[in-house]
């Protein structure tokens, strides 16, 4: 299992459907639609058994795991998600 960071498993998490909750220091708490906790330490890299140790909270496999840290692609028209809640305000311009 590659190595990722507690960000980036968050960022997993939330596309497997759990929902901030909470958080104490650096630590950030997840619960997922069926109502599972997860803790994700926000530490620059995981431990391979830290990062197993929230798969294993989170109900989610290592296949599942593989294919949500796949890079998305967004389909032609459709909005990233940097752009999105931006209605309304002025157009970004590239420098």
């Amino acid at each position: 299992m590659p190595p990722v960071s507690g960000a980036e498993m968050a960022a997993i998490l939330r596309r497997a459907g759990f929902r901030s909750v909470g958080d104490r220091g650096p630590h950030l708490k997840l619960r997922s639609p069926a109502g599972r906790i997860t803790v994700v330490p926000m530490h620059e890299t995981l431990a391979r058994g830290t990062q197993r140790g929230i798969l294993r909270q989170a109900g989610i496999s290592r296949d599942t795991f593989a294919r949500l840290r796949e890079p998305r692609t967004v389909a032609r028209g459709a909005r990233s998600s940097l752009e999105s809640g931006r209605e309304g305000l002025p157009a970004r311009r590239d420098l």
